[in-house]
This record gives C-alpha cells, sequence and structure tokens, in this order.
C-alpha cells in the first residue's frame, strides 16, 4: 500500500500485473500461476511486510500524534493537528531530496529517522519538538517507501506490475494495526 493509497491504486496494480510485459506465458501457465509465483518469491514477501511496518507509520501515526498530543499531552486541537501536519511536510521534503540526490538511501536513514521521530514525539516537552519528530516520521516513511518500491520494481524483470502488486497485497496487513489501536485504546478508557 502507498502512502495515501486507496483500493483504486490496489485495483490498478492488480490489473497491471496483468499486463506486465513481461516474457509470452507458456502453454499452459495462466496469468493466475505467474502471480502465484511471484507471491512465493520470499523476496517479494519481505517487501510486502517491510511496506506494512511502513505503512503504519502513515496515517495511523499521524492520527496518533493528533490523539496523543491533545489527550495526553493536553494541546489543543489547532496544535496537535499542526504537529502532526509537519509530518506532510517531512514527507515532501524527503521525496524532493531522493529525486534530486541520485542515490540510495541508506536503511539506517530510514530507521535512524523513524526512531529519532517516534521517540520525539512521545518525550518531546513542547509541541515544536512534537512538530520536529513528526517531519522525521514523514520523512522516514517516504524515504522507506522510496526504497521499497523503486526496489519492488526491479526485483523480478518483466514482472513489475505483478511485483509490485503482490507487494501491496501482503502490505494489506498493516490494515489491523489501527483496529488493533482503537481497540486497545478503547479498552484502556482513552477520551477525547
Amino acid at each position: 500500500m502507498r502512502p495515501g493509497g486507496s483500493v483504486a491504486v490496489e485495483v490498478h496494480d492488480a490489473l497491471e500485473a496483468r499486463d506486465d510485459g513481461g516474457p509470452e506465458e507458456d502453454e499452459g501457465e495462466g496469468e493466475s500461476s505467474r502471480f502465484v509465483d511471484v507471491m512465493r518469491d520470499r523476496r517479494v514477501v519481505r517487501l510486502g511486510v517491510l511496506s506494512a511496518l511502513i505503512d503504519v507509520f502513515d496515517e495511523p501515526f499521524l492520527a496518533f500524534v493528533v490523539a496523543y498530543l491533545t489527550a495526553a499531552q493536553g494541546h489543543s486541537e489547532e496544535v496537535a493537528a499542526t504537529a502532526a501536519g509537519l509530518g506532510l511536510v517531512g514527507s515532501v521534503v524527503a521525496t524532493a531530496w531522493a529525486s534530486r540526490s541520485g542515490r540510495r538511501t541508506p536503511p539506517a536513514l530510514v530507521g535512524g529517522l523513524l526512531v529519532g521521530g517516534v521517540l520525539a514525539v512521545l518525550v518531546a516537552p513542547h509541541p515544536v519538538l512534537a512538530a520536529a519528530g513528526s517531519g522525521a516520521v514523514g520523512a522516514a516513511v517516504n524515504l522507506g517507501w522510496i526504497t521499497i518500491e523503486s526496489r519492488a520494481l526491479t526485483l523480478r524483470p518483466g514482472q513489475a506490475g505483478a511485483t509490485s502488486a503482490a507487494v501491496s497485497v501482503v502490505a494489506q496487513a498493516a490494515i489491523v494495526v489501527p483496529l488493533l489501536a482503537g481497540a486497545v485504546a478503547d479498552r484502556a478508557g482513552l477520551t477525547t
């Protein structure tokens, strides 16, 4: 799933998998058989799991920032929304940097931005620091997503569409995280 992605994008990827520009299929080997082969590739599954992990820190994290800053830190909704919104600014800045640098993003940079940003949001005594943390998380999400997607598109030559669709299918597992977070929050008595 792409940041800001939708069901329409997922359907598009699945349809693209039908015409991936790859070699002509052997007689008796259908489209579904080729897609199953892609889904069985451990490298594809790993990319899907990484994408699911990154997805958790996209929109669900922005919602968490707003809820945390208002409910736990006592800030106004406007301050919390502004702090969370800087996550989007971090995403845009990271994307611009990645497109201009032409270099691969080191995984340590993505991990460092992600961990540092989450910690800044959680322990920041001031909303400006939480906003900087949100921006770092936004940057990490986009840099991670760019890395995962570029790898998916080149992982199986001639099957870029099927590979991207398979990664997206595996990444759909991330959809349960907001549901679980909501259940935990309700059980813990978090109120707004």
